[in-house]
């Protein structure tokens, strides 16, 4: 009888196994596809407050193994039901009849519920990037290694008219107890900023008048810095107009609920600055004197800080309106784009029970299991929804990136191991050709050879040894590498390690497909200059990237009243103490070929009237791939005014297919403000604020967030900034050890001074 019972048993799993293979990979493919478009529109779009306290990393990984098995549409729609209902009860998927809307008019008192994004913000911590759910708290996360608090609060005021508005603002604002520390007040409006503090217990009323300074986009706030306990009553916000004091807003918080955030205010929270609060607590408490606004420094191992904003910009969606989307051929989705809500919540509210059960299968599943198929399709999910609707350079029409995932998944089903899948994603983030698209992992190998190799005439040949006294020749072709042609090497490695464009590439492949290898030496052939064979074994050691760009130098004296500043190494300390000598220079060549290491304030010392350069744009979107109308295009990037002492040597700016962002905005002003000339290479053309997309196993996906263009609005992606003198290196610059761009900077110099 057991027998017969375990045979049983056994038939039941064998043909359960078989079930599972039956269903073809293609099918599998579909059926993550259309999860994977579920799960960004759902992630991304529904504003409701479940959604945004819901596991999103492990819903991807539970929900990719939950769709798998699905055998055809009808299968895969119920899955797609229990996965998704319990999160947006309003969610339909049909295949050819559009559902009937359902009717929600908006209940009195309630406001809308959407999203609005100014780029793309995914961690909780300062960036020029914002996304919020209008009317909706949102968290900001606290520095763990910093401990002081601040906080900053803006009224909910009518748009401020008039020619040069004036605005007062005043309120009383005490400390609870005595302490160390000098609490700083601030206020602000329209550009001007007023500075105050606090030092003493008992009430104190402040009053400060604002005028306008131009700044449009800036409306009126106030915040405290370096607290622990502060009470706040009686705000009240006057314009003068008509030769009188006139009230736009008052509160003494009578009317609010205690324990609750005040109404009328966004809290910690300055778009316009990207200024957010850190470390604190706001709610409204009783007290004997009557209700006021208490203002605590939060306890050290809070995560975040709560904020509240209503909007980020003017543009909302109507009422009632729907997100309807295909998810694959035959089947689609829609669901609303706009929720309405209170001060409590987002509605309509979502079942506890159901959404409970669906957590509680979720708790068992490890993130971090790099041996889990299902982690990796996870990171594929969440990379590439987040640059479906956030990755501002899809606009140049480059890359189909919805081909892109069935293909992306098929290859992630097909991976046979963690090191396997690291390739398939990053051969998905070389096809955006972002040359700030990196991963980062905590198994990386981040030592190096002291070598390095690039792709020259169509050789890879050592462009720098920096042993002591080098060991390989400059100017030697590298054969093998553990005795497998290095050329061949090279080629596989390429269509995982893309980077911008193709000479930039050539810089860096070697470098960068270094990273997962797993031993601490490795044996490379070489042909040197002189036709000699040499193999050498070479140990992996910590090398800066600049030492394979620039000189190892800070301030060169190159006689004639030519002074060479390496800005990729001088601090700015260092750069203030030789002032004297640029300041007594008659020519400045500035090397600019790797990444600075100082602050742009020494373009503020070459100006002679105000920095224009404005190349950047952040998308501003309330739809899925619609961006919105843009706006300010014309506002300078920096903004730049001359300072004192002024410079006025004449300056060559040394430029390189590894000048790279930050470097490219630095080269970018010098150019447009007509500031020195460029001498080199076109630079990588990868410029604008990065994003860190955090993927489950515990690694970290980087791409570009913003929109930067030349001056004239033409396309810089991947093509740069490009120099005004072309310097094209030949082999007989390595071998001789030549720096073609100094040397042509040096000769300009000297024959113009």
């Amino acid at each position: 009888m057991f027998k017969q019972l375990w045979c049983l048993v056994l038939l039941v799993l064998l043909s359960g196994i078989c079930f599972a293979r039956s269903i073809s990979e293609n099918t599998r493919v579909r059926n993550l596809t259309a999860f994977t478009r579920l799960w960004g529109y759902v992630r991304h779009w529904y504003p409701s407050d479940e959604a945004q306290n819901f596991d999103w990393d492990r819903f991807a990984i539970y929900g990719a193994k939950e769709v798998s098995t699905a055998r055809n549409d009808r299968e895969l729609k119920v899955k797609l039901y229990d996965l998704f209902r319990p999160l947006v009860p309003q969610l339909q998927l049909y295949s050819n009849n559009v559902p009937e809307p359902v009717p929600s008019d908006p209940v009195p008192g309630r406001v809308k519920a959407f999203w609005q994004y100014s780029g793309y913000e995914n961690t909780g911590n300062p960036s020029v990037y914002m996304s919020i759910r209008t009317n909706r708290p949102i968290k900001i996360r606290n520095y763990e290694d910093y401990d002081l608090a601040w906080t900053t609060l803006m009224p909910k005021l009518a748009p401020i008219t008039g020619n040069e508005p004036k605005l007062r603002i005043t309120f009383r604002v005490r400390k609870l107890a005595a302490d160390s520390l000098t609490t700083y007040l601030y206020a602000g409006f329209a550009g001007n900023v007023v500075e105050d503090s606090l030092s003493s217990e008992g009430w104190n009323v402040k009053s400060y008048e604002l005028v306008s300074q131009g700044d449009n986009q800036e409306p009126l706030w106030f915040g405290m810095s370096y607290f622990n306990c502060l009470q706040l009553d009686d705000i009240k916000i006057e314009q003068w107009a008509e030769d009188t004091w006139q009230s736009l807003f008052e509160t003494g918080f009578e009317d609010e609920s205690p324990s609750c955030l005040p109404r009328g205010f966004n809290l910690n929270y300055l778009p316009n600055r990207g200024v957010r609060g850190h470390r604190v607590d706001i709610a409204v408490e009783d007290s004997p004197e009557g209700k006021l606004l208490s203002i605590h420094k939060s306890p050290p191992d809070q995560e975040f800080t709560l904020g509240l904003i209503d909007r980020i910009f003017e543009e909302e969606i109507p009422w009632g309106e729907l997100l309807d989307k295909p998810l694959v051929r035959g089947l689609n989705c829609s669901f609303p784009l706009v929720l309405q809500c209170d001060d409590k919540r987002t509605y309509p509210i979502c079942d506890p029970t159901a959404l409970s059960d669906l957590s509680t299968k979720m708790t068992n599943i490890d993130i971090d299991d790099r041996g889990n198929r299902f982690v990796w399709l996870a990171g594929i999910i969440k990379y590439w929804n987040e640059l479906q609707f956030f990755f501002p350079l899809f606009e140049y029409d480059y890359l189909d990136w919805e081909a892109e995932l069935p293909k992306t998944l098929k290859a992630c089903i097909r991976a046979t191991d963690w090191q396997d899948y690291k390739l398939v994603l990053r051969r998905l983030m070389c096809k955006t050709e972002d040359g700030h698209a990196f991963l980062t992992d905590r198994s990386n190998n981040g030592d190096r050879p002291p070598f390095n190799a690039i792709l020259l005439d169509g050789k890879w040949i050592v462009s720098k040894d920096v042993s002591d006294p080098p060991a390989v020749p400059p100017g030697s072709e590298v054969l093998k590498m553990n005795g497998k042609p290095f050329a061949r090497l090279m080629r596989e490695a390429l269509p995982y390690y893309y980077s911008s464009n193709r000479e930039t590439t050539a810089l860096r492949l070697f470098q960068s497909q270094l990273s997962p290898y797993p031993d601490s030496v490795a044996t490379f052939t070489f042909r040197t200059p002189d036709r000699r064979r040499l193999e050498l074994s070479l140990p992996f050691a910590r090398y800066e990237g600049w030492e394979w760009t620039v000189p190892n130098q800070r301030v060169v004296d190159h006689r004639n009243g030519i002074l060479y500043l390496n800005l990729c190494l001088l601090s700015d300390d260092e750069l203030a103490a030789a002032m004297p000598q640029i300041l007594a220079a008659k020519g400045l060549i500035l090397d600019l070929r790797y990444y600075p290491s100082v602050s742009y304030d020494i373009i503020s010392q070459l100006l002679t009237k105000p920095d224009s350069l404005a190349n950047t744009y952040i998308k501003r979107y309330i739809r899925p791939n619609e961006e919105l109308t843009r706006l300010y295009e014309d506002t300078p990037t920096w903004g730049l005014q001359p300072a004192e002492p002024h410079i006025s040597a004449k300056v060559i700016a040394l430029c390189s297919r590894q000048s790279q962002s930050y470097c490219e905005s630095f080269l970018a002003a010098l150019q447009h403000n007509k500031l020195a000339t460029l001498v080199g290479q076109p630079t990588a053309g990868a410029n604008g604020n990065v994003v860190m997309t955090r993927l489950p196993g515990r690694i970290n996906a980087y791409w570009t967030g913003m929109l930067v263009r030349n001056p004239d609005g033409s396309r810089f992606f991947t093509n740069g900034v490009q120099p005004d003198i072309l310097i094209q290196r030949v082999l007989a610059d390595y071998v001789e050890g030549k720096d073609p761009e100094l040397n042509k900077a040096l000769e300009i110099l000297n024959a113009n001074l």
